[in-house]
């Protein structure tokens, strides 16, 4: 995971527990109160389910923390010397960084789930209930998002740099439970296959 998201152009990736930070809603809140937040007033208005990842998702077991540092080469600062000149922030002049990271994040996300993958309901955790009769369709539509349709759209993107070379392979790895059935595992399987 590290090194896929490296070989993305993360520079900070961090693996850990969803209490890792008890603190965090605490000083969620005192950084809200203070009013630091400006006029993101999203920041205010959803806190409740920002204080903790486990608030947002139940079922969270861990938090995968990745950072991009998307400056430029030269030092931001030394414009400040310049009295002459206005200063335009980094964030102001170059490409939109949710671009830039959204992207990277998704095929982080890509490479997780094709490795990974599961039936993993729309809300998070497993399908309830999981059986191929009585499973809800946002539920199927999630486990084959995840498990078939993410390494569709990925061999896709790889073809298409594949095709102006005539040359290439795509290998993808799938799981056991393609080849064989299990109990309220159906909907999985046939991602799978």
């Amino acid at each position: 995971m590290i090194e896929q998201a490296r070989s993305r152009g993360f520079d900070a990736v961090g693996i850990t527990k969803p209490d890792a930070v008890p603190e965090a809603k605490a000083r969620l809140d005192r950084f809200i109160a203070d009013g630091a937040h400006g006029d993101m007033l999203w920041m205010a208005s959803t806190a409740a389910r920002r204080g903790s990842p486990d608030a947002l998702w139940p079922e969270v077991r861990s938090v995968v923390m990745l950072g991009m540092n998307y400056g430029p080469d030269e030092d931001p600062l030394a414009i400040l010397a310049k009295r002459d000149h206005a200063a335009i922030s980094v964030y102001a002049k170059g490409d939109d960084y949710h671009e830039l990271i959204k992207a990277r994040l998704k095929e982080v996300a890509r490479w997780l789930v094709h490795n990974a993958g599961g039936d993993i309901a729309a809300a998070g955790g497993k399908p309830d209930p999981n059986d191929t009769v009585w499973i809800k369709e946002v539920d199927v539509r999630a486990v084959m998002d995840r498990n078939f349709l993410s390494t569709v759209f990925v061999c896709q993107q790889v073809a298409r740099a594949m095709m102006p070379r005539k040359e290439g392979r795509i290998v993808t790895i799938s799981s056991t439970g393609a080849y064989g059935g299990r109990k309220n595992g159906a909907i999985y399987g046939a991602a799978k296959a």
